[in-house]
């Protein structure tokens, strides 16, 4: 299970790497930041992003019980891999979807226009959406409790960074309220919303 495991890892990293690389050479330093979140907030997701990784790379090549391994289970491990390579094609579409209106999560700005296409039809923070899918497949192929816990700690990051940008939104771009009312915040419902 472990070469399955290292090439989901390799390739969601590349993928989200490039995503992430194309989208930050995209976004101009010119535009006016919300000012939403602080530098524990910053420190708080690196430290979360070298956590996962050192935990994630240690799980391949040891049991160690300091891992706090949770499962022994080939298809669930299997399964975490699957949903880290669809958090990666799902980071890249989201992030070629939105263009121009990207900004890194913690120097958000207030876009001048609202985007539609793409996974933004169907929910309105779909990169939180496919980095949480990311954080969730890792845990479950790393087989790590740890991880879990990382994965609580960055919804909840995740969350509380939503309810800001969409607040600011709501007041400063036209037409993101009545967007919030027909869209899903992280997740799209089986139920077909009115438009």
């Amino acid at each position: 299970m472990t070469p399955l495991v290292l090439v989901s890892y390799l390739v969601a990293l590349v993928a989200t790497f490039a995503g992430y690389g194309r989208a930050n050479n995209e976004y101009s330093g010119t535009k006016v930041p919300t000012g939403q979140l602080g530098p524990f907030t910053r420190l708080s997701d690196w430290y979360l992003r070298l956590s996962t990784i050192v935990v994630a790379l240690s799980s391949l090549v040891s049991d160690h019980a300091g891992l706090l391994q949770f499962h022994h289970s080939v298809p669930l491990t299997a399964f975490g891999a699957s949903l880290l390579l669809c958090g990666a094609i799902m980071l890249v579409w989201a992030l070629r979807s939105l263009g121009e209106n990207y900004s890194p999560c913690f120097d958000a700005y207030t876009p001048t226009t609202l985007c539609l296409s793409g996974p933004y039809a169907l929910i309105r923070h779909p990169v939180y959406s496919a980095n949480l899918l990311q954080i969730a497949g890792v845990a479950l192929s790393s087989r790590s409790l740890w991880l879990v816990v990382n994965l609580l700690i960055y919804s909840w990051l995740y969350f509380v960074t939503a309810l800001n940008e969409e607040r600011i939104l709501s007041r400063d771009l036209p037409g993101y309220a009545d967007y919030v009312r027909r869209s899903f915040m992280f997740c799209p419902h089986p139920r077909v919303r009115k438009r």
